[in-house]
């Protein structure tokens, strides 16, 4: 019992660290997407030819077939400053703000420069989560962006890295995309396509993604020693809880399960409700919180 009674206070005091944690966290404004969407630069950073690139790529998307290129949607933005927030945090909210993406495929990108930052991301959609992994992402960003970022070429790491991407996408569902006859794939093949392209580069695991990992397995361990402290008494003491709550009529097991597939039902409603209305003129896709980020 006594071991118990530990852990149910450990677990009290890390909801009361993640609930402080939570409120502690700054309360910012997400920009809003112009009527282009498809590219939004508060920098003034990038041209206007860099711009028409990226906006008709897209357009020629919503008309292509393939399972993953069509009325996909990949989006570059530019801002500031990440306004206090990780850019882990930052993209992902942008992302689901802006509903980049179709709908039904959830086949949206984002590629985040925070320039005064010094940080860039790969954010990727549920439904491209199989073509540009964490690692492609990262490779990417590594061999087609920051090289440019470092001369402070930024029209030019935005084009290699929306290209990339694209011929990612359009690889995978064996379309060819016409207007890319004028950008060279250099070292492309070799290091976005290795045979372990499927890894994910120690480097590219965000501090969200490490915690991610760790804090399941440590929780795990501990419960294991718990149980293994004084296993009889967790076990007759929750019997003994169910028993009771049966006959006093206050545990009725068909009125949870019906409660239980009611819950189901509100969250399949929930969404089911999700349409194109999401964002200015984003699809409604939703961020499967894969990508990969970098400094620069």
């Amino acid at each position: 019992m006594f071991g118990g009674f530990i852990f149910a206070l450990f677990l009290i005091l890390v909801g009361l660290l993640i609930v402080n944690i939570k409120k502690n966290k700054p309360d910012i404004e997400l920009p809003t997407p112009t009527n282009e969407f498809y590219v939004y630069d508060e920098t003034d950073t990038l041209d206007r030819s860099t711009k028409d690139f990226i906006i008709n790529m897209n357009k020629q998307f919503e008309h292509l077939p393939g399972e993953f290129l069509n009325k996909s949607q990949i989006v570059v933005v530019m801002v500031n400053s990440l306004e206090g927030l990780s850019i882990e945090e930052y993209s992902n909210k942008l992302f689901n703000e802006w509903g980049i993406g179709d709908v039904e495929k959830d086949n949206g990108a984002l590629l985040l420069i925070a320039k005064n930052d010094g940080e860039i991301r790969i954010e990727v959609g549920y439904g491209l989560e199989p073509v540009i992994t964490d690692g492609r992402a990262g490779r990417i960003l590594d061999n087609q962006v920051l090289p440019h970022l470092a001369n402070k070429d930024f029209n030019a790491g935005v084009l290699a890295g929306f290209v990339s991407m694209i011929e990612l996408i359009a690889e995978e569902d064996g379309v060819t995309i016409q207007g890319l006859e004028s950008f060279t794939k250099e070292s492309y093949e070799e290091d976005v396509y290795p045979d372990d392209s499927d890894s994910i580069p120690l480097e590219d695991l965000s501090t969200g993604q490490t915690i991610a990992i760790i804090v399941p397995i440590l929780l795990f361990a501990l419960l294991v020693f718990l149980l293994s402290v004084a296993p009889f008494i967790v076990i007759a003491a929750l019997v003994i809880y169910i028993i009771k709550g049966v006959r006093n009529g206050t545990i009725q097991l068909e009125q949870g399960s019906s409660s239980s597939r009611s819950s189901r039902s509100s969250r399949s409603s929930r969404s089911s409700s999700r349409s194109r209305s999401s964002g200015s003129r984003g699809g409604g896709g939703r961020s499967g919180g894969g990508g990969s980020s970098r400094k620069f």
